[in-house]
């Protein structure tokens, strides 16, 4: 017996195996290869794509023959997940697998890697050519080879010019690539590339370029590529022009500073005397900043502000404000478009084509998200006539917003100098333009850079005027269409004294909020009973229509049976003597149940009778009493009600004959069922004034009782609440048993102003409930 060590191998097949698995589709695999180049610290990458062949090259560091050999050439390489930052500025990796160079194996079967620099940027060039037909049928993958040259590096022939970086260049394209394909991998892609200019030395500068002679292409993926700029909420434009220029209509004068914080700079004085200690402003011309507001799919708005003597000789700005909710047009998903913001989002400053570091999301130079957080409301820096209630609360964050103000500082220096030689000679001071900081990063802070963030400032501002009035349009329509519940109103409420508490007294908050919560409590119990009634006409509704249907084939039931009785009895003495009288026995118990079926339905006329259900007057409470008494002998059972102690005068509250029916006929069948097993079964009615003045009327009978505790018994009015099991012979009648009997008591009795309660019954009796109500 020996023992000798055997190895693993791996079928060549596996490379497309993995390849279709881990990358899935060409536009993504396609995508590897770019974000290949940002992880390598490239500024740019060039995409040159035709019917036969794609080419992707970029300009960063490059491989070495050690690197190519050890990263490239080896199928799940970990060296990113080792290394989670780029060699020179730092990125963030965007893969950490090692497949992403199964891509190329997907998307071609002819492959040509070309690379220049590597580690310690070698001066070498490394070239390597793969056949995946050939690779694939080496059965075993370590058996693979690829050939591969080596020279000098040197000659500019990788993107931008550039000596080092890295070719891949895919020919024998394993599918036919379409503009939709295209535009996929802009949907990859476009987040890595930012949506301005940026240094040449910036971490952040990755452009992105595209060529092909495929139109349709080349349109889909530069559509696709600034789709994040397409999907804003709001554009808003604004430059300074000259007070002749401007068509529109002035609505007011912008103040020199942002806030009533920035007294640390001395306000400028205009004097005809020379310096005295004090600056002296020089005469310099009004200007007025046009300003345009466009909400999506809304006509713009365009106001304009006077800038008296105006420190700055042009400006404009685009910004662009973004609500990332929902779906969003362009396939862009939101949370890469919110993270995209925080990157590169915020009003940066542009000083001719060279964008200040500074500006960006993390600076709140004009006090956006300082407003935000303090949740101010109303703008100082608009008149009043453009205020609207609570408008500032729409202002949106750093992050909610791109845009760049674009001045030209060399210019401003140019328009300064040519105001100075005009002056010379003079003892004006002059105002200094604006000025780039020492640092290359920055405006130095004076007063032409304050004027500057004071009309930034004022173009949001204008927006979120603009937005709360469209919000609050909206606002309108909806409720129009669909009113808001009380709940919703009184939460408005109460997020309206949040938000102006600091302006009020601390106990005069308190009152508010106590009340607001007071009524939303009293709301929520109003809608709750709400639903519950609209639960209770709903099965009203039904029982009703159940009623008039059954009503109805008794009726026709009841002429039948009535021609039936009537034959059977004719028939009698036709009959053998000894059975005559058994037969008239039978006979006599049938026409008594149809007497009963009739009284039966009688219980149903209120509700069938027009005139009783729709005439509402006072009526006596005896003779509803005794009416509904005799209407419910049939199902009595043999129980009788005395109504002795009704008085005579007295008057219930106006209401239709049907809905004091329905009231005295639920109370009553309660009490038929309360009794069912009682030995003396007794029910009494009485009624009276009250020493309070009420008037009322009290049901009481000696059933089973509802107990001691009133506030319990009570809730038994609520709808489908029930304590008794009823008897099958209660049951089979539909004697109540629904949970809805004492339900219409109390809706109908409050609907007229009565209320209807268990009390403590007097003695001999073990329930009571009593109508009440003011005469």
């Amino acid at each position: 017996m020996s023992e000798r060590p055997l190895h693993f191998t791996v079928d060549a097949q596996l490379l497309q195996e993995l390849g279709e698995r881990l990358v899935g589709r060409p536009y993504i695999a396609l995508a590897e290869l770019i974000k290949n180049a940002y992880d390598a610290d490239a500024t740019r990458v060039e995409i040159s794509a035709s019917h036969d062949c794609i080419v992707v090259s970029d300009n960063g560091h490059g491989m070495s023959e050690r690197e190519f050999t050890n990263t490239w050439m080896r199928v799940g390489s970990t060296h990113k997940a080792r290394q989670r930052h780029s060699r020179s500025f730092k990125r963030e990796m965007t893969g950490s697998k090692g497949v992403g160079r199964l891509a190329v194996q997907l998307l071609a079967r002819d492959t040509t890697i070309v690379t220049a620099g590597g580690d310690g940027n070698s001066g070498q060039r490394l070239e390597a050519r793969v056949n995946w037909d050939d690779a694939t049928r080496e059965g075993d993958l370590t058996s693979v080879t690829v050939p591969v040259t080596t020279g000098s590096a040197g000659n500019p022939e990788f993107a931008g010019g550039s000596t080092n970086g890295t070719r891949v260049e895919l020919r024998r394209l394993s599918q036919v690539w379409t503009a939709r394909d295209f535009r996929h991998l802009a949907q990859e892609i476009w987040a890595l590339q930012p949506p301005h200019d940026v240094d040449p030395d910036s971490p952040e500068r990755f452009q992105i370029v595209f060529d092909s002679d495929l139109q349709d292409a080349y349109d889909a993926f530069s559509a696709q590529m600034r789709a994040i700029l397409d999907i804003w909420s709001a554009q808003l434009t604004a430059k300074l022009v000259d007070v002749t220029e401007f068509q529109g209509t002035v609505v007011g004068d912008l103040p020199m500073r942002l806030s009533d914080t920035d007294d640390d700079l001395p306000d400028l004085e205009t004097s005809d005397e020379g310096p005295t200690g004090v600056r002296v402003r020089e005469g310099l011309d009004d200007r007025v900043l046009e300003v345009k507001v466009r909400l999506r799919d809304q006509e713009p708005v365009t106001v304009g502000f006077l800038v008296r003597g105006c420190q700055i000789h042009r400006m404009r700005c685009d910004i662009r404000v973004f609500t990332l909710q929902q779906r969003q047009a362009g396939n862009v998903k939101v949370s890469q478009a919110r993270q995209y913001l925080e990157r590169f989002g915020g009003i940066g400053v542009s000083d001719g084509a060279f964008r200040l570091p500074y500006y960006g999301p993390d600076q709140d130079w004009i006090d956006l998200e300082g407003s935000h957080s303090a949740r101010r409301s109303t703008s100082k820096l608009l008149p009043a006539e453009l205020n609207v209630q609570r408008g500032l609360l729409n202002l949106p964050t750093n992050r909610r917003v791109y845009g760049r103000v674009v001045i030209n500082t060399a210019e401003e220096q140019r328009w300064f100098r040519r105001r100075e030689q005009l002056r010379a000679g003079s003892d004006t001071v002059m105002e200094p333009p604006l000025s780039i900081q020492i640092t290359r990063d920055r405006l130095v802070p004076n007063d032409a850079y304050e004027r500057m963030r004071v009309m930034v400032r004022a173009v949001m501002d204008v927006y979120a005027m603009e937005e709360t009035k469209r919000r609050l349009e909206a606002t309108r329509d909806k409720r129009r269409d669909n009113p808001s519940s009380p709940t919703d109103a009184l939460a408005d409420v109460s997020t309206a004294v949040e938000e102006v508490a600091a302006h009020l007294p601390e106990r005069t908050v308190r009152e508010i909020t106590a009340k607001v919560d007071a009524a939303s409590r009293s709301v929520r119990a109003l809608q709750e009973s709400t639903r519950e009634h609209a639960a209770l006409l709903g099965a009203l509704a039904t029982a009703g229509i159940s009623a008039m249907a059954y009503s109805h084939e008794l009726s026709r039931q009841r002429i039948g049976l009535d021609d039936v009785v009537e034959r059977l009895r004719s028939l009698l003495d036709d009959l053998p003597t000894e059975r005559h009288d058994d037969a008239r026995v039978v006979v006599d118990d049938l026409d008594a149940w149809l007497r009963r079926a009739a009284g039966l339905r009688k219980l149903l006329q209120p509700v069938l009778d027009e005139e009783t259900r729709k005439d509402e007057k006072s009526r006596g409470a005896f003779n509803v009493l005794r009416g509904v008494r005799d209407n419910v002998t049939p199902v009595a059972r043999g129980i009788t009600i005395d109504l002795s102690a009704v008085p005579r005068g007295l008057m219930l509250p106006a209401a239709s004959a049907a809905a004091w029916w329905a009231v005295f006929q639920n109370l009553f069948i309660n009490s038929f069922n309360a009794l069912f097993n009682a030995h003396q079964p007794a029910i009494a009615v009485d009624g009276g004034s009250g020493d309070d003045g009420r008037e009322w009327v009290r049901v009481q009978d000696n059933g089973v009782g509802v107990g001691s505790d009133l506030t319990e018994a009570n809730r038994f009015f609520e709808p489908f609440r029930r304590k008794l099991n009823l008897p099958p012979e209660s049951a089979a009648l539909g004697l109540g048993g629904t949970g809805l009997g004492l339900t219409i008591v109390r809706m109908i009795t409050e609907e007229v102003g009565a209320r209807a309660e268990f009390t403590i019954p007097t003695d001999d009796f073990s329930t009571a409930v009593t109508i009440s109500w003011e005469p």
